[in-house]
Order: structure tokens, then sequence, then C-alpha cells
């Protein structure tokens, strides 16, 4: 079917179209597509134009790859049957296809019987709770920069000063501020999404479990991946089996702590509702061995995955030269060097075990370090997993520093509003 390989069979040719297309809301307002094979089957695909899809075609090859470690390694496979045989679960991520067609369109597969994450939470949550919270957070990011929250009628958005100059304030003042934005909404929307997908007890049990499964699969690997930009937009829910899919990578080999305006400092994604789908269990409990195996399993295949990561970030696409660019520019316009790309070397410190606060450190330092505000934006980098020593960690520690950083409330206070991180 020409350039459109995938899982359509290698004989099956295009026979012709859908004569409508839906339109997608979001910024690029990507389109779904309607293909009619050979085979008298009908295959959908979402064109996207304006943004460079090769990142994303890169990154589902990486987690072909990891999903193959993960399914291979014994250490992981004896876990499955600890924990999520009884299912018959994989702890894989699902992947879906890519076709490149430039450097500005491509053509994504489309993910059939999901929805985005933030629309399975917010179905159980109204326009008004969810606009309070809006509010709040925004207002909490005015109040820790010490400026003055502005007058109605006003842009009421903090811009990327206010979100630096928050981390001149108290760690435990941020959290308190998540908490309380956090308050005013119940905690179990995704669950109840769940349950209202499941069809009885015995079948939301096993939609938990694969989703707690998906969750540290999708975790680990885009630790690995450093994939960023991970807010409730940019993953898929699967309705009938509770899966996650991670979706829109634009953000991926640490470029969200390197070249975003306000760094994402998350490892992933572990926010209340996440946690909250996951109850009775403590969500850290249960995720920390999956995790730690999971890192066992990659770190098994560090010399497969260098490789690839290797010639991934040897070879930079348009959208990381141009920031690559800006960087040196700012560098030079302070009077100093640029610093030799780390990209590679962070993924390699990844794999080898390092400290995560310390890899944050260092991914943070070519575009902060040189500003007002990079004291006060370590501080809870470091206090979040550790003091980022140097020394190398045991996969059990590093899924709890990991851990530490993904619920640690002086972080997500102070996240970009648009993440949502109270949901």
């Amino acid at each position: 079917m020409g350039g459109l390989e995938g899982n359509l069979p290698p004989d099956v040719h295009i026979v012709g179209f859908g004569r409508t297309v839906n339109v997608f809301s979001s910024k690029q307002r990507p389109k779904e597509l309607t293909i009619y094979g050979s085979d008298f089957k009908t295959y959908r695909w979402i064109v996207k134009g304006g943004e460079d899809v090769r990142t994303d075609e890169r990154m589902e090859q990486i987690l072909d790859v990891c999903n193959g470690l993960l399914a291979r390694h014994p250490g992981a496979a004896a876990h499955q049957l600890q924990a999520f045989t009884y299912w018959n679960i994989d702890v894989q991520v699902r992947t879906y296809d890519v076709v490149p067609i430039s450097s500005s369109l491509g053509i994504v597969e489309f993910v059939p019987g999901t929805q985005p994450l933030k629309e399975s939470i917010c179905t159980f949550l109204s326009d008004e709770v969810i606009s309070r919270a809006w509010e709040k957070h925004s207002g909490a990011i005015w109040a820790m920069a010490k400026r003055p929250a502005p007058r109605a009628g006003e842009a009421a958005q903090p811009g990327v000063a206010e979100y630096l100059a928050s981390f001149h304030a108290d760690a435990a003042d941020a959290a308190a501020r998540l908490q309380a934005t956090e308050s005013d909404i119940r905690w179990d929307a995704l669950r109840e999404a769940l349950l209202r997908n499941a069809g009885g007890p015995e079948e939301f049990l096993a939609m938990r479990a694969n989703f707690a499964a998906s969750l540290a699969a999708v975790s680990v690997t885009g630790y690995i991946t450093g994939a960023g930009d991970r807010h409730t937009e940019n993953f898929l829910l699967h309705r009938a089996s509770g899966t996650l899919v991670p979706i829109d990578f634009g953000y991926s080999f640490g470029t969200g702590a390197q070249m975003l305006p306000i760094p994402e400092l998350m490892p992933f994604r572990l926010t209340r509702q996440m946690r909250g789908a996951l109850q009775p269990h403590d969500a850290r409990e249960l995720l920390r061995a999956p995790l730690a195996l999971g890192l066992v399993a990659l770190r098994s295949g560090s010399g497969v995955l260098e490789g690839i990561l290797g010639v991934f970030l040897r070879e930079p696409l348009a959208d990381w030269q141009r920031e690559a660019r800006l960087l040196r520019a700012s560098f030079r316009a302070r009077g100093g060097e640029p610093p030799p790309d780390e990209d590679t070397h962070n993924a390699w410190h990844k794999l080898e075990g390092r400290h995560p606060s310390a890899i944050l450190i260092a991914e943070l330092t070519p575009k902060h370090s040189a500003t007002k505000h990079w004291a006060a934006l370590q501080v809870p980098t470091l206090s979040a997993g550790g003091n980022g020593g140097g020394t190398v960690l045991t996969p059990e520690e590093q899924a709890d520093c990991l851990l530490d950083q993904a619920t640690d409330g002086s972080i997500l206070g102070r996240t970009w509003v648009g993440w949502r991180s109270w949901l």
C-alpha cells in the first residue's frame, strides 16, 4: 500500500478515499482521513501538517525496541507472572505507525477505540471546576512570583518570567498551593472513567491492571527516551482495555527540560488522577517493582538502545537544529561559549543508572545556568529524589528517585498551567 507499510498487508493497495474528513481542534488542525484498501477494509490515518513527524517516527521505532527488551527479559517476565499474568497482560507500550512525507507533513495511524486522557477525565468534571482549577493554579504562580495578579478584564495568564520567579518561593508553599487546587476536584474522575467503561467488577479489575501495566511501561520507556510535554492531551486511553497510549513526541530526548521556556522537571506523568485510578493500591508501591524491572530490562539492552539513540541524535531534525541555534545565540549574547551537545551523554547516563537529579541538572544547565533563577531552579530539582550525587544507582534506587520527582508537589505546583498538574 505504497509507503503505508506498518501493520497493513504488503499486497494491499489504495482503491479510494472517504469523501469527508474529520478536523481535530488541536493547534495544527490535523485531519482524519479514511482510506479504502483493495482487501475491502477501511484504514484510518491522521494527516498532520505544519510539524515534523519524523520525531514521532523515531520514537515509535525506539519504543518497539524497548518493547522487545521488556518482553524477553527474565526479570520482567517473572514480574508479569507475579503481578499481571492472571489478566494475561503484557507490560509493553502500545505503538502505532508514522509515515513522514516531508519535513512539515506526515500521516499517523489512527488508534481506534481510544479517547484523549483529558476527555476521559474531564467527562466527569464540570467546566466550572476545570476553569476554577486553571485560575487557581495561575493565581498560585503569580503569588509565588510575588507579583500582583492582573485585574479583571486583563490577561490573567502568567508568563515565562512569572513561572521562573515562582521557583524562588518556598517548596512547602508550592506543594500546599497545588494541594489546595487539587482539593476542589474529585480525585477519582479517571477511576470513574475506567469503571464506566468496564462491564462489571471483574472487567474493572482487569482494566485497572491493564492501566497499571501500561502506565509502568509508558513511564520507564518515556524516562529513558526523554519524552516530554506529557500533558493530558498527549495520552490516549483505550476504552475497552484501560491501556494508556502515549502520542505526540515533539519534545523528546530531554528537550522538555532543555528547550521549553518553562522547563519540565518531571520524568513522567504520575499526577493525582493517575494515582487515584489505582486505588485502593498505593500507586508508588504498585509501580516501584515494574519500574525497577523495566530499568533492568532496558539496561540489559543498553548497547542496542545506545546505538539507535546515537544515530537519531547525530542526525538532528530541523526543529532541534533551530532550538540549538537559539541556545547558542543566547550563550554568545551573554559573552560565553555554548557547551557541547549533551543529548547523547544524558541518554547514556540514564541507562547507566546515574542519579536522575544529576541528569536533570545537566539537561537544564545550558539554557538556565547563567540566569538569575538558576540557584532557585535547582532546589526542587535536587530535593526531589536525593542530592543528585554522581554515584550509580541500583534499578530500585533509580525507580524511587523517579517516583519522588514525578509526585513532588513543589515541582508540580510550579508547572506550566497547560500541563494540568492538578489532574
